[in-house]
């Protein structure tokens, strides 16, 4: 018995002594909390994912994503609001599909009610066998839609164009393209 009390008595004297060594934890710099940054600007993460949501409003999304951005490096600007560089998103319909988009940089905004992502500077957005170029495509989460005024350029399956912007309801699956121009091969048969 005597020799248990003794065991427990140099454990805890152990533990006293570790907890008590050690150089002293450093003060946190000038304009830093010891929590943090203490300007919101300086909170910068390395490989983030950032996700809107559906709303829940009957449309099969509640709870499930309907954005996602992977980013290289994304930057807190405010509560709720991120701006991000060399991304790779992705657009979920309410089936599930994916469309896929890359941009070199853009922001995306989390708050309540704002629910939105602009993705900008070399965006690409590959739907069913098309892939669109662009300048810069917003998403509406509460829409469930993505719009551009820029210029387009579209490629795909025997076929190019260029046009003055677009709207893409991936729900639908459906692209339109404003003022295009350009050429496609009909695909079938070769009887005159």
């Amino acid at each position: 018995m005597r020799l248990r009390r003794n065991r427990a008595s140099v454990i805890a004297a152990i533990i006293a002594a570790l907890t008590a060594c050690g150089p002293p934890l450093p003060a946190p710099e000038e304009g830093r909390s010891a929590n943090g940054p203490a300007d919101r600007s300086e909170a910068t993460m390395q490989d983030m994912v950032l996700r809107l949501y559906g709303g829940g409003d009957g449309d099969g999304t509640a709870g499930r994503p309907t954005f996602r951005v992977h980013a290289a490096r994304s930057t807190l600007l405010e509560d709720g609001v991120w701006s991000f560089e060399d991304a790779r998103a992705v657009i979920y319909d309410q089936q599930g599909n994916e469309t896929l988009i890359e941009a070199a940089r853009g922001q995306v905004d989390q708050r309540d009610g704002r629910e939105a992502a602009m993705l900008e500077q070399d965006v690409s957005l590959r739907a069913g066998g098309m892939t669109l170029q662009l300048e810069r495509l917003e998403w509406a989460n509460a829409e469930r839609a993505a719009r551009s005024d820029a210029p387009v350029r579209m490629t795909g399956d025997e076929a190019e164009a260029t046009a003055s912007g677009l709207s893409y309801f991936p729900d639908a699956r459906r692209v339109i393209l404003s003022d295009v121009r350009g050429s496609m091969t009909l695909k079938g048969d070769d009887t005159p």
